[in-house]
């Protein structure tokens, strides 16, 4: 659902790539953030095509990596 969301423009999606490969490859969303974050559970910050220099998303995307990066909360 936070997928379709995220392709609707409605917000954003934090999800496993193996989820949005097809939308990614397409084009339909991108990665958010240029950062990776090793994990075991990896995943993707991605917003619609054209969204990704958005000022308040490009905040939100640094935060969330802050957050994610911190142990155990990813």
């Amino acid at each position: 659902m936070s997928v379709q969301a995220a392709m609707l423009g409605l917000g954003v999606a934090l999800v496993p790539d193996f989820m949005v490969t097809d939308e990614l490859a397409q084009g339909r969303l991108c990665q958010a953030t240029p950062e990776a974050h090793d994990s075991d559970r990896a995943c993707y910050f991605v917003v619609p095509e054209g969204r990704e220099h958005d000022a308040l998303l490009v905040r939100f995307g640094t935060w969330l990596a802050e957050v994610a990066a911190e142990p155990h909360r990813c």
